[in-house]
């Protein structure tokens, strides 16, 4: 007999266990697409949730006859226009330096004292302690709490020591630039003469201004214009003219109706990925109830109307279906595709008929009667809320939850038929190898006998 007949009879007893295996596979793989698909899902709804906000479909180009000594920069609030800017005077930064009395970078204070000074005419006092040297100092006067409220970055008093090849001397900057309503930003009469252990003084007469804190001044379209800031954001309506030098200027604001193209299309891709991947993978997908009708309800939502035309709030939006500003399906392959014409057709209405479509929503004061009404929100809102409806997490609370919990379920159950199956064979094979270990043990028995045989009858 052969040496492997074990193996060979255990081939054909293999047959239950490779179909178990096979599903298994084909289980897992589905599992595994569906994951990738609510992945997909969840992207695509983060495009939905960024073309919610109205600038996303306001994008703006903004650039200035001179980019080297003023630039600009445009939110969604800007708007179309060329402005005359001419710049005569730009923002400083209130600074004051102490006397020249310390030669050494190593001298202390003699005894405990406070720094008593004002910033923006408030009064703020550091306390200082005896051996404090000025560059202790300094970092006691910029750790002071200067907030006033209004959480910008840029308020507050900033110390540092200056060399001057001679002597030692402490200086005050305002963080913020130009004038506090006209007047000075730090007041420093009211500091302490402060002794050093040298024998030096720092008298409050010794300090210097040596930088006046300015504002900013210009003229915009033969406007007197002045801000406390060369960045100044609240001249012109969504714009930021930094000021880097003086002079005249011409500032351009054009819609960006590239960027906004651009934007539309980043969505319909989103979209394209999922319609792609369901296709694309047969095996997983093809059939399915859930994939299925995945994609059938985002389409549904495309071809639903933003808000109801019997309604009260029919003319929330200029367009009403994707549809209308080009956003439609191909026949043949079902994915979503931009068309030029209808889309700058739409551009041409303005950016805000577009942003409509997708952002109408309303506020708290008429919600309810929106509802009532029967009117609908923008797309961008339906789209979020419909992926959150099949993807939230949860047992069975979603369709995808549920989706998932079935095909782990059909996992176990074939990983617990492969595990009976696997010890059912290693039964099998233990008796066949018992059973044939006999035979060959017979056959060796009864080839002996034969030779006994033959020698006796010879």
């Amino acid at each position: 007999m052969p040496s492997d007949i074990v193996d060979q009879l255990m081939q054909a007893e293999q047959t239950r266990l490779s179909s178990l295996q096979t599903k298994r596979s084909q289980v897992s793989a589905t599992q595994s697409a569906f994951s990738e698909l609510k992945s997909k899902l969840l992207s695509f709804q983060s495009k939905a949730e960024e073309m919610q906000e109205e600038s996303y479909f306001r994008p703006h180009t903004a650039s200035t006859s001179d980019e080297d000594k003023l630039t600009v920069t445009a939110s969604s609030d800007a708007v179309a226009a060329i402005h005359s800017v001419n710049v005569t005077q730009l923002a400083t930064h209130d600074t004051h330096v102490s006397g020249a009395a310390l030669t050494s970078v190593s001298d202390t204070l003699t005894a405990d004292t406070s720094f008593v000074f004002s910033y923006n005419g408030t009064n703020y006092t550091a306390s200082l302690q005896a051996g404090d040297t000025l560059a202790t100092i300094a970092e006691r006067i910029a750790a002071l709490d200067y907030d006033d409220g209004d959480s910008t970055t840029t308020e507050g008093v900033s110390a540092s020591v200056l060399y001057d090849g001679t002597n030692y001397r402490l200086v005050l900057q305002a963080m913020d630039s130009g004038t506090n309503s006209g007047a000075s930003r730090i007041d420093v009469s009211g500091v302490n003469a402060l002794a050093f252990d040298s024998g030096n003084s720092l008298a409050n007469a010794d300090w210097t201004n040596s930088v006046a804190g300015q504002d900013a001044t210009m003229t915009v379209d033969g406007i007197a214009v002045t801000s406390d800031s060369n960045a100044a954001s609240d001249v012109l309506s969504g714009l930021t003219l930094n000021l880097e030098a003086t002079g005249s200027f011409t500032v351009t604001v054009a819609n960006d109706s590239d960027t906004l193209k651009e934007n539309i299309q980043g969505f319909i891709d989103s979209f394209n990925e999922i319609q792609s991947f369901i296709s694309n993978n047969p095996d997983q997908f093809q059939g399915d109830s859930l994939a299925r009708s995945t994609v059938a309800q985002i389409r549904n939502e495309f071809n639903t109307k933003t808000s109801s035309s019997t309604s009260p709030y029919g003319d929330l939006s200029t367009y009403t279906r994707a549809a209308e500003i080009g956003i439609r399906t191909n026949a043949k392959s079902g994915l979503l595709e931009l068309d030029t014409s209808a889309f700058e057709e739409a551009v041409a209405n303005g950016f805000n008929s577009i942003a409509d479509l997708f952002t109408s929503t309303p506020d708290a004061s008429n919600s309810s009667a929106f509802a009532t009404a029967g009117a609908n929100e923008g797309l961008a809102h339906r789209l979020e809320d419909l992926i959150d409806t099949l993807t939230q997490s949860g047992t069975d609370s979603s369709a995808f939850g549920g989706k998932n919990d079935a095909l782990a379920a059909r996992l176990a159950s074939l990983d617990s038929s492969i595990d009976r199956e696997t010890m059912r064979l290693e039964k099998v094979r233990d008796r066949l190898n018992k059973k044939f270990t006999s035979l060959e043990q017979l056959m060796s028995q009864m080839q002996a006998t034969q030779s006994s045989l033959s020698q006796a009858l010879g």
